[in-house]
């Protein structure tokens, strides 16, 4: 093999490596959660791209990074599921979710809003996530660099709204 063929090969490798250890699953093994959107008043299963829209859930969760201090009543979880858009993923069984920043949580759902007031903190644009098991945690979590990841899953998510015709 030749020296510049040689070169080739190990930074594909390398990078090929880097894309594997970048894309986290958070999830348990074999476990496919129920994945249901909510718009409005409205709510549905998801239809379109729910493998892709669970890679981009799990992606946006494993890089948690921070915790607010914020109470969680059914009421304001009934408020942002009717303000915007947003996913909510239903396990069976309840696991360990671990994340960067707390660490671990043992959950069974997970509320994800795209758009409406609680989509995002208003000091720098963090995504807000909301954890539980039968009813949500008090503490959402956050991924200060996930705006990206939950914009292109709010753009996939809306492939599954019913059309307007």
């Amino acid at each position: 093999m030749t020296l510049p063929r040689y070169i080739f090969t190990v930074l594909l490798l390398a990078s090929v490596f880097r894309l594997a250890a970048d894309s986290s699953n958070p999830w348990p093994e074999g476990a496919t959660p129920a994945l249901c959107y909510f718009y409005k008043n409205a709510s549905g299963p998801v239809t379109v791209e729910a493998d892709s829209i669970l890679c981009l859930a799990g992606r946006l969760l494993a890089g948690c990074d921070s915790r607010y201090r914020l109470a969680v009543p059914d009421s304001l979880i009934g408020f942002i599921k009717t303000d915007g858009l947003c996913l909510e993923l239903t396990f069976a069984q309840e696991f360990v979710l671990s994340v960067r920043e707390p660490p671990k949580y043992l959950i069974r759902k997970i509320l994800i809003p795209c758009s409406g007031l609680y989509s995002t903190d208003e000091a720098n644009a963090t995504p807000i996530i909301f954890l539980g098991r039968e009813a949500y945690f008090s503490g959402p979590v956050g991924n200060s660099e996930g705006l990206p990841l939950r914009d292109r899953l709010a753009e996939l998510l809306r492939l599954s709204l019913p059309r307007k015709d």
